[in-house]
């Protein structure tokens, strides 16, 4: 550098740095923020999967018996939508509607809304022989969610076990 200023040279090797530097730190910030988002999306759908969870498997393996698990509405109400509906009717004469539709799965009060990008299918289930030559079964209802933005599967399971003599299932 002379006395009268800076040369084209040095102004335009300063300008190539500076940009440099701009577009790293550009990314870094970029990149955080995609790490916030993502580790925010995936907390709010672990919560909302460990209350769904909890809310189903409090009701199901409390100290009354499943005497039917049926496909379907029972409860007198008409309703004319896509959503799957399944019914859980326990010994003491009450019931409890797990409802699974694209936007929100519901289970005795608690609404699990869906917002944009994750997906729900419908429920799948199993039913595994515990021992052979006895009557225990284990149902093992599945409900998948997922998200278009994260791997992985955020769904609900539900295991519950039960004589086939004493229970109906009609999934």
């Amino acid at each position: 550098m002379n006395n009268r200023g800076m040369t084209t040279i040095e102004l335009i090797t300063s300008f190539v740095l500076a940009s440099v530097v701009f577009v790293i730190l550009f990314n870094l910030v970029l990149s955080l923020k995609d790490i916030y988002m993502d580790s925010g999306l995936k907390t709010k759908l672990l919560i909302e999967q460990a209350n769904l969870s909890r809310s189903i498997n409090k009701e199901i393996n409390s100290s009354k018996t499943i005497t039917n698990v049926k496909s379907g509405r029972f409860d007198g109400k008409l309703v004319e939508d896509d959503t799957k509906y399944y019914t859980f009717m326990f010994n003491d004469g009450t019931s409890k509607l797990l409802s699974i539709s694209q936007d929100k799965i519901s289970f005795d009060g608690y609404v699990y809304e869906l917002t944009d990008g994750i997906k729900t299918e419908d429920l799948s289930y199993d039913n595994v022989l515990v021992k052979p030559l006895t009557s225990c079964y284990l149902l093992v209802i599945d409900i998948p969610i997922s998200s278009d933005l994260l791997s992985g599967d955020y769904g609900v399971k539900v295991i519950y076990r039960y004589d086939p003599s004493l229970v109906t299932i009609e999934l």
